[in-house]
């Protein structure tokens, strides 16, 4: 929650050909990085999404699936219908 509220915005960190602001942020703290990515449609939507100038060994985390991304520089997920897909990575 400390990212959510006290991150500092920097969506240029990542990019997708399949989603892009307003549906794409990103905030950072430090080392830390959230990743949003919303659907307003009522299909799933599956993207893959690259992170520029993560530190090296950095891992993500699905927040509401608990997927695990041993390498977040390059990830593909879906977005459920309707929803957003929030990606912590560290």
């Amino acid at each position: 929650e400390d990212l959510f509220v006290k991150g500092v915005r920097k969506d240029d960190l990542a990019v997708s050909a399949g989603i892009a602001y307003p549906d794409l942020l990103v905030l950072t703290r430090g080392d830390e990085r959230l990743i949003l990515a919303f659907n307003e449609f009522p299909a799933p939507k599956k993207v893959t999404i690259r992170s520029k100038g993560l530190k090296k060994g950095a891992v993500g985390k699905s927040f509401y699936d608990g997927k695990t991304f041993a390498n977040p520089a390059e990830i593909t997920f879906t977005i459920p219908g309707n929803d957003v897909t929030a990606i912590y990575i560290k």
